[in-house]
């Protein structure tokens, strides 16, 4: 499965780049680092997987992927951040994210959950 990473820090974007080449079977097609490329990489690259940080400049997370689900409905977007969840909750199921998780990121976690889609989307 093809995934694209969206976070503004560069460093966090290859530690999740990395985990998943070494780690996972899925395919990382790309990176950008806001939302508004986020949109235009997914319709350039057709990623079946999202994986995107929900506080950035230019476009946050939730706008983003408002957007993607709207006009890509079979893309599975996964958002996550360091901020409070409670307050977040409505924000993300209103931009019908898929899932969320807080960081700090478990990587380990994001790829069981990843396995757990693929097998669904396959089944």
């Amino acid at each position: 499965m093809s995934v694209l990473v969206v976070d503004d820090y560069a460093d966090l974007r290859s530690l999740i780049v990395a985990f998943l080449n070494a780690y996972s079977p899925f395919q990382v097609v790309g990176e950008a680092q806001n939302g508004s490329e986020a949109l235009g990489m997914v319709e350039q690259l057709k990623p079946q997987i999202v994986i995107m940080d929900i506080f950035m400049p230019v476009m946050d997370g939730f706008t983003a992927t408002r957007l993607i689900k709207e006009q890509h409905p079979d893309v599975y977007v996964i958002l996550y951040s360091g901020g409070g969840e409670e307050e977040n909750l409505s924000k993300i199921k209103e931009a019908k994210a898929d899932l969320y998780l807080a960081k700090p990121l478990d990587l380990e976690k994001l790829v069981d959950k990843m396995n757990e889609l693929s097998l669904a989307m396959d089944g």
